[in-house]
């Protein structure tokens, strides 16, 4: 994206990432890695379903999650799961 100069080797962050259309856009368009963050479980999946079929589960992963339990470990390692977020629900 020319605004935000993405060149193809960044690194990108979807918090909110529903069924990943601008996600798989940038990794399509631009090559970078992306990851999707969103708290429903089906968009997750549908997401990481539409990611395989049109080719681009190498460049982009998503997982389910609340926005406020982000953490660098979270997003790091892909077997961990988010944390609950049961305590900010109310």
């Amino acid at each position: 994206m020319r605004l935000a100069e993405i060149a193809g080797a960044e690194r990108a962050l979807a918090v909110g990432s529903g069924i990943g259309g601008p996600s798989r856009y940038l990794a399509k368009t631009h090559g970078c890695h992306v990851i999707g963050f969103d708290i429903t479980v089906e968009f997750v999946a549908v997401a990481s379903m539409l990611a395989e079929r049109t080719g681009l589960a190498d460049k982009v992963r998503y997982q389910q999650g609340h926005a406020l339990t982000l953490n660098a470990s979270t997003l790091l390692d892909p077997t961990r799961p988010a944390p609950s977020y049961e305590p900010y629900v109310q």
